[in-house]
């Protein structure tokens, strides 16, 4: 594991028990994220020579296109997850649910632009 990922590990292990002694983190929740720390220290040496490996392997736009999608991925949930802790759960669902769908029509509504642009020719 890297230098710059244990002194993380450890911060967040303090973080977590002082969550546990001012009562804001339960117990199971501490020993989960705990044991969490403790998988990702065990298994990071081989994780990263898989991912070295396969990185090698792949062609340059496969590798392009997973990291672009693995960062939208972990973008999203921190988003979430920090606007859960914001306005809740529930609202943070419906906010979700518009901002996709507003998402999944934004090419139908490029391609209306694109129509209306051509047919006023």
């Amino acid at each position: 594991m890297g230098n710059y990922i244990q002194p993380i590990l450890v911060l967040i292990i303090a973080f977590i028990g002082l969550g546990l002694i001012t009562g804001v983190v339960s117990r199971s929740r501490a020993m989960n994220g705990v044991w969490t720390i403790v998988l990702i220290a065990l298994f990071w040496p081989f994780a990263a020579s898989f991912a070295i490996n396969i990185y090698k392997s792949l062609p340059l736009w496969v590798v392009i296109t997973a990291s672009v999608l693995a960062s939208l991925i972990v973008v999203s949930a921190l988003f979430r997850g920090i606007l859960t802790i914001f306005v809740g759960r529930e609202a943070t669902g419906v906010f979700v649910g518009e901002l996709l769908l507003r998402m999944a029509a934004l090419p139908f509504r490029f391609m209306g632009y694109l129509f209306r642009l051509v047919s006023r020719r």
